[in-house]
């Protein structure tokens, strides 16, 4: 079996999270632990922090432990400077799959207005979006590697049969209101 390295916020030990992206990560970190991948974490909780240890782990990791599957899921600029890291290993030869799970909704703007260089996403073996919506604006990139995966939370679903048409019921959404999270009026 293959061994894959995570790079991404998995927050501080206790059970709070500071928002979608670690929310999502830790519900990854919880199918991957399950399934019984070999996953290791780098957590890129207050990175800012930690820049040094989190780059001495990832260089730890490429070189000496020889991980090949990369898995990025840190916010978009972070996301990009990773992308550019692992293009200069391409570029020299070493070999990755890289997957990228987008954290937010803007990529396909950022792309657009040149801010970032396509080059570094047209690499990536597969990403992973939240909504079709997404999907679609990234189809410039003219790539089959994008793929849709709905914000993913463990909660207890009630059954459609216990829910009365007739009825109010109470629905809790967590994150922005927006076409592009998949959520229109």
């Amino acid at each position: 079996m293959e061994k894959i390295l995570f790079v991404g916020s998995l927050g501080s030990k206790g059970p709070y999270v500071r928002g979608g992206e670690e929310a999502k990560n830790r519900h990854l970190k919880f199918f991957l632990d399950e399934e019984r991948i070999q996953v290791k974490y780098i957590n890129t909780y207050k990175w800012k922090y930690n820049i040094l240890k989190i780059l001495f782990q990832i260089l730890k990791s490429v070189f000496i432990d020889r991980y090949k599957k990369i898995v990025i899921s840190v916010a978009t600029v972070s996301a990009y400077k990773l992308l550019m890291f692992f293009n200069c290993l391409i570029s020299l030869g070493y070999k990755f799959d890289i997957y990228y799970f987008v954290a937010g909704g803007n990529i396909h703007n950022i792309i657009q207005e040149k801010k970032f260089k396509i080059k570094y996403y047209k690499r990536i073996k597969k990403i992973y979006v939240q909504t079709s919506g997404i999907k679609e604006k990234l189809d410039f990139l003219n790539s089959d590697n994008i793929e849709v995966i709905p914000n993913f939370k463990n909660f207890n679903y009630k059954s459609k049969n216990l829910i009365k048409d007739d009825k109010v019921f109470n629905c809790v959404y967590i994150g922005r209101i927006t076409q592009e999270k998949g959520i229109g009026f």
